[in-house]
């Protein structure tokens, strides 16, 4: 590989650190063979927002989604979107059904990190 067109091709021995907008330059080689020579432009970021990553679901046939509140002692909310449409807001006493047809794409989020600490709270 090589970064940005310059200097000569590297052999590929472990994850390439970048820390501006690069272009990423690579190929193959087996038995004197050569690949095609490939190109990728990354952009640089140097912070990922993981409050973006969002628990997505794309919807492969016609159905609904149901929220139904499992247990007892919960308070937190969480929230969904459908389509990058509004975000409506779960609370514990909510029971709700979903409408979906294929494509749609189904995003849940929430900010309570107890949800995946805190498994003294979940049913067995």
């Amino acid at each position: 590989y090589r970064l940005n067109e310059e200097g000569t091709y590297s052999l590929y021995s472990a994850p390439i650190v970048i820390s501006a907008d690069t272009i990423v330059e690579a190929y193959s080689e087996k038995d004197s063979v050569v690949s095609t020579i490939v190109s990728a432009f990354c952009e640089y970021s140097d912070v990922h927002d993981y409050s973006l990553d969002y628990l997505t679901f794309r919807v492969l046939s016609d159905g609904t989604i149901g929220w139904n509140l499992v247990g007892t002692g919960f308070s937190k909310t969480i929230q969904y979107s459908k389509n990058d449409g509004a975000w409506t807001t779960l609370t514990p006493s909510t029971s709700t059904t979903i409408s979906v047809v294929t494509g749609d794409v189904i995003r849940f989020k929430g900010t309570n990190t107890s949800y995946a600490k805190d498994k003294s709270k979940l049913p067995i």
